[in-house]
């Protein structure tokens, strides 16, 4: 082993003996070991920063267009006198209302939302912004499904009618009004295809890198010669620095903070247990809601079930596979928490809680748009209210949709803390 000091930094060649296998791994302090561990691929997260700029101005074309061609939906028909006129407006409705509202905010967030999407592209290796992205798209996200579901609901019901609680069509009257709204609901979706895209680009980026740094790892292995610059201290000097393999630089550079990681990992495990509980009871509240009047006769009597409304039916089905899929979640959660630095598990089930979280808010906006109508009408189309008579109906298909946003709210949650975690990482 030869030994050569230059202006207080040592430079060290060892070649590969039986003695020296255990330490021929860079030592932890060295610029090689930190090039290798901290900062692996700077192109390849700018270029997904740059995807992300541009992605989030096609959200926010969207989100913008989908505000504007809600808020101006109008159609008058040509049959007026002078004291009667037959008029629809965006505003006869409280769903397109909230929509117009939610878009509008989603907007001003995606607005604002671009500096510290430039902030990513200058400093791809910062994670800060990232998170704060990650946080508040995931939310904007929610908000904007919801005023989808909820007016895509209300524009199905406009095109198709309801015979069994009397809700008559209007598209066939007011085809040009119809239209806007459909388009501002097919325009306001691109926002979570953003946010959707951005998750799977992030995984499979993370999936090839992990890839390539074991396969590095591997080569650098196989040298038979390291060579190490570092500058000299006291503890150097003795030979204490800890080599990269030995288990204190395993435990600084792979594994910081392991407490917090499985904390995180079984609040992820709690949290799904309550969502699991919550969804699977949504669904089996509204597949059980069902009243029959007492005054009936012999070839009529009036009874309301939830498959009298395609929304609900809906519901059915979107709770039920998010139950099943919550419950299969359960052990790639309980491995989390046996592995808390394991990224393949947590970042799948990041994905998958995030197709999960949008099926569940849109079933349940969807949903609470039919029962706010059921409880108070419309006027405007004549679509009278109906819980007055089912009462009991009514209250199970409520207590069904607060369920549902209950599971849709603990996956935001759960997401959050995925976030935290893999950022931590």
């Amino acid at each position: 082993m030869a030994t050569a000091e230059k202006s207080g930094e040592i430079a060290i060649n060892m070649s590969e003996t039986k003695a020296s296998t255990k330490g021929k791994a860079p030592l932890l302090n060295s610029s090689k070991a930190f090039a290798v561990v901290e900062p692996p691929n700077r192109g390849a997260k700018r270029g997904i920063a740059i995807g992300d700029f541009f992605l989030r101005l096609c959200a926010l074309g969207a989100a913008l267009g989908a505000a504007i061609s809600m808020g101006t939906a109008d159609q008058l028909l040509p049959f007026t006198t002078q004291f009667l006129q037959f008029e629809a407006q965006y505003d006869d409705f409280d769903a397109f209302r909230y929509f117009v509202i939610s878009l509008a905010m989603v907007t001003g967030y995606l607005l604002l939302s671009l500096p510290f999407s430039i902030v990513c592209i200058i400093r791809p290796l910062a994670t800060a912004p990232r998170l704060f992205l990650v946080i508040f798209d995931s939310i904007m996200g929610g908000v904007t499904i919801a005023a989808g579901s909820a007016a895509a609901a209300i524009v199905y019901l406009a095109h198709t009618g309801n015979p069994n609680t009397n809700w008559l069509p209007i598209c066939q009257q007011y085809g040009d009004y119809c239209q806007s709204a459909s388009g501002a609901v097919i325009a306001s979706s691109t926002f979570h295809l953003y946010h959707f895209n951005k998750s799977l680009i992030y995984f499979l980026y993370n999936f090839f890198l992990n890839m390539f740094l074991k396969q590095f790892f591997y080569l650098q292995c196989k040298n038979g010669e390291t060579a190490i610059n570092m500058p000299e201290t006291k503890a150097s000097v003795k030979g204490t620095a800890p080599l990269l393999n030995s288990s204190k630089a395993v435990s600084t550079v792979e594994h910081p903070n392991r407490g917090v990681k499985k904390g995180f990992a079984i609040g992820d495990f709690v949290l799904r247990l309550c969502a699991l509980g919550a969804a699977l009871g949504a669904t089996v509240a509204m597949g059980n809601a069902d009243q029959v009047l007492p005054f009936f006769t012999q070839f009529l009597q009036f009874e309301a079930q939830y498959d009298d409304f395609d929304t609900f039916r809906f519901f059915v089905m979107a709770m039920g596979m998010v139950s099943g899929y919550l419950f299969i979640s359960l052990p790639f959660s309980i491995i989390c928490i046996i592995r808390p630095f394991a990224t393949k598990p947590r970042l799948f089930l990041v994905i998958f809680d995030s197709m999960m979280a949008a099926l569940t808010i849109a079933a349940g906006s969807a949903s609470a748009s039919m029962v706010y109508l059921a409880h108070n009408g419309n006027d405007d189309v004549n679509w009278l209210p109906f819980c007055q008579q089912f009462g009991d109906f009514c209250q199970s298909a409520s207590g069904a949709v607060i369920g549902s946003l209950l599971a849709a709210a603990l996956l935001l949650v759960i997401i959050i803390l995925s976030a935290f975690a893999l950022k931590r990482n």
